[in-house]
């Protein structure tokens, strides 16, 4: 996966980093782990953190950390839940408790999204990489 975004104008801080794709059971003991080899473990914000965030546009659970050199790091795990692009980035205790109340309170689906609630612009737009069928 490549996350491109745009600078935009003016002054702006640059993050760079390289993200590995986990699976999420390996991504839920990665603070404990890292923190057993002296590293901390981050959020999204940089503070250091005890569990994921979730990228919950996406939705994705996240973990960030330097490694001895001082680059930024990321393990990355994609979530099979629909996106709730209301919550922008939470911590995967927050993400958890509402799947927990999603789960009991089904909304219908606007007509321009799929099972999944990802858009049909969104669907459109990736079938346009992979060409014709």
């Amino acid at each position: 996966m490549i996350g491109l975004w745009e600078a935009g104008m003016g002054p702006q801080r640059m993050n760079l980093h390289v993200a590995f794709s986990v699976d999420l059971d390996n991504l839920l003991q990665a603070a404990d782990r890292l923190r057993e080899a002296n590293i901390i473990p981050l959020d999204f914000a940089g503070e250091p953190t005890d569990e994921p965030v979730v990228f919950a546009w996406m939705p994705a659970a996240s973990l960030f950390f330097h490694d001895p050199d001082g680059n930024l790091l990321e393990f990355l795990s994609m979530l099979p839940d629909a996106p709730q692009c209301d919550l922008g980035v939470v911590g995967w205790s927050r993400w958890k408790s509402a799947q927990a109340n999603e789960a009991r309170t089904p909304r219908p689906l606007p007509p321009d999204q799929d099972q999944h609630g990802r858009l049909e612009v969104w669907a459109n737009y990736s079938r346009s990489f992979r060409g014709p069928s």
